[in-house]
């Protein structure tokens, strides 16, 4: 599916910035652009805070749907269960879509509602995966 460019730009600015302010570099002459993000540092993909509930909605069925995220520990008993709200849910499946599909910016866009982050989100018992 290609998006056009006016779709696209904000995203890759996003990045570009988060890439500077984090202090990571990217060597466009070594790094292809079908190659993972990071050049070996940790990164996540989560829901961005200012998204509506219905697209957040969305994002979860997605990932945990025809995404293919294995969600198992969202559900009761798992151990990101806790705490039951949204962006929580929606977050740790975006994250394992992003993970599972291999780390590119384009695998956490969804429709401009999905955040790169160089901190892990984890927390408890819950932990994000990452590669």
């Amino acid at each position: 599916m290609a998006f056009p460019a006016s779709v696209l730009l904000p995203g890759l600015l996003c990045s570009f910035f988060l890439a500077f302010v984090s202090g990571y570099s990217t060597d466009i002459h070594t790094q292809g652009a079908d190659q993972p993000q990071g050049g070996g540092q940790k990164l996540w993909c989560v829901a961005n805070p200012s998204v509506p509930e219905s697209e957040l909605t969305k994002n979860l069925n997605f990932a945990c749907g025809e995404g293919g995220a294995n969600c198992k520990q969202l559900e009761p008993g798992g151990a990101c269960y806790e705490p039951k709200s949204l962006i929580s849910h929606a977050s740790y499946a975006m994250n394992l879509y992003y993970q599972a599909q291999g780390r590119n910016y384009w695998n956490c866009y969804f429709h401009n509602t999905g955040l790169v982050v160089f901190t892990d989100p984890s927390y408890g018992k819950c932990t994000y995966p990452a590669q």
